[in-house]
């Protein structure tokens, strides 16, 4: 086992996370923009991660927003930030392999998501190709790196963690240390 740091911009129903002082800001305002590239610069000094997401599952971000050039929450504005972001990083910590996360599919819509944002972004800036998924929906992918969620179940309504609330594993935890000490 190993950390991955994760630090996302998107809120609740894919809103921009803002501190109380710019409660209208947006994805192109430059203070917002600068408060989020220095807390992610704060974490990589307090901790030279090995990995670092810097946005998680952003194409939602895209199939919200588009990419309109008027547009103050357009994709390009998170694409332009993450290469930012990505030079500062390795400038500070080499090692660390950054990425930002893709949603592999909309569960609640029951669809695929929109991967055409892949090629928005160049190859030099990305370290790794990550997707959350659900474990049903990977099948026939050669996976190099697997992660879960979360470890327990979050409540009564939560099924995706490794063990119970009560503190039954379930089978799935049983699958994750056999990998564990293979690797």
């Amino acid at each position: 086992m190993f950390p991955l740091i994760h630090v996302s911009f998107i809120g609740q129903n894919v809103t921009l996370v803002v501190p109380p002082s710019m409660e209208s800001a947006t994805l192109s305002d430059l203070a917002w923009r600068q408060a989020y590239k220095q807390a992610v610069i704060e974490v990589v000094e307090a901790s030279r991660p090995l990995y670092l997401s810097i946005g998680n599952e952003v194409n939602r971000w895209y199939e919200k927003y588009g990419m309109g050039e008027n547009n103050p929450n357009g994709f390009q504005h998170f694409i332009s930030l993450y290469e930012e972001i990505y030079d500062a990083v390795k400038e500070l910590s080499p090692q660390t392999n950054v990425f930002c996360t893709f949603a592999r599919e909309i569960v609640s819509e029951n669809r695929e998501t929109n991967l055409t944002v892949l090629s928005m972004f160049s190859p030099e800036n990305m370290d790794l190709l990550v997707f959350t998924s659900y474990p049903y929906a990977v099948q026939g992918i050669n996976l190099h790196l697997l992660g879960w969620a979360w470890l327990h179940d979050i409540d009564q309504n939560d099924y995706l963690g490794l063990i119970k609330r009560d503190g039954t594993e379930k089978l799935a935890y049983q699958v994750w240390k056999n990998l564990s000490k293979s690797s």
